[in-house]
């Protein structure tokens, strides 16, 4: 098991899934990914990776979308 990343599941029939909350937990060292289902896990360097291939999935969906969405900064 990876000690860098890992997701902790509490139920695969959430309907909270819509609901995305990220915080940094002192306690663990850990960035925290929320949804209703379950926790995703990682350290503040893939956290910083993972910002960045995000960051260029929505620029490319903006590019082929045709919306002017200024949700990427």
């Amino acid at each position: 098991m990876s000690i860098n990343v890992w997701m902790q599941v509490r139920s695969t029939r959430s309907g909270d899934d819509d609901r995305v909350e990220a915080r940094y937990v002192f306690g663990v060292g850990m960035v925290v990914v929320s949804t209703g289902s379950g926790d995703l896990y990682m350290t503040p360097d893939i956290a910083a990776e993972l910002h960045d291939r995000l960051a260029k999935a929505l620029n490319d969906y903006i590019a082929t979308s045709g919306t002017d969405s200024k949700a990427v900064a």
